[in-house]
C-alpha cells in the first residue's frame, strides 16, 4: 500500500507541502497526518487537500480533507472503473 497524496504529488513522507491539521485551530501549528492509502489496480489520478481559509479559518474542522480520486482495475481485466 502507498499514500495516495505522496504518489500523486511526488512528495516524500514527512516533507509535505500541505497541511491536513492545524493544531489547535492554529495557522503556525500545520502537520500532515491524515492519508488515504491505494495498492495493486488502484492508480490514483488525483489528490486534493482542501484549503485552511474554508475548513479552519472557516470554523468547520482544524482539519482540511483529503479527497482522492482513484482508477480502479476490475478482477478479470479488461477496462477501469473509477472511484472516490
Amino acid at each position: 500500500m502507498s499514500s495516495a497524496w505522496h504518489a500523486a504529488k511526488g512528495e516524500v513522507q514527512g516533507k509535505e507541502s500541505r497541511a491536513t491539521l492545524y493544531w489547535t485551530w492554529n495557522l503556525n501549528r500545520p502537520f500532515h497526518i491524515d492519508f488515504a492509502f491505494g495498492s495493486g489496480e488502484m492508480r490514483v489520478c488525483e489528490a486534493e487537500i482542501g484549503t485552511h481559509e474554508k475548513y479552519v479559518a472557516g470554523g468547520i474542522s482544524d482539519h482540511t480533507p483529503l479527497t482522492v480520486d482513484y482508477e480502479i482495475a476490475p478482477q478479470g481485466g479488461g477496462g477501469t472503473a473509477a472511484a472516490r
